[in-house]
């Protein structure tokens, strides 16, 4: 939400459901384009925000670091960037 934006919020991104509801909240539709963001490829928070948007119909974009990511499988377009080694 947005006070994470200012704010950690330690442990949200842990919680798939919380990620679905925020989107659902949204209330998006096929007109809307919902963008995942995770590093790893596996945050819960963005994979379940992704299915929400997914069956709510919208375009839905994944981007990660690793490659064959759940974010990017979950996502109708998955886009790995490489980043390379940290």
């Amino acid at each position: 939400g947005r006070d994470a934006l200012f704010v950690a919020v330690e442990g949200a991104e842990d919680n798939r459901e919380q990620g679905a509801a925020d989107v659902r909240a949204l209330a998006p539709t096929a007109n809307d384009v919902v963008i995942g963001l995770a590093a790893s490829g596996v945050t819960p928070y963005v994979l379940g925000a992704l299915e929400a948007a997914r069956a709510s119909g919208a375009l839905t974009i994944g981007l990660a670091n690793n490659p064959d990511s759940a974010v990017a499988a979950t996502a109708e377009i998955g886009i790995t960037l490489d980043t390379g080694s940290e």
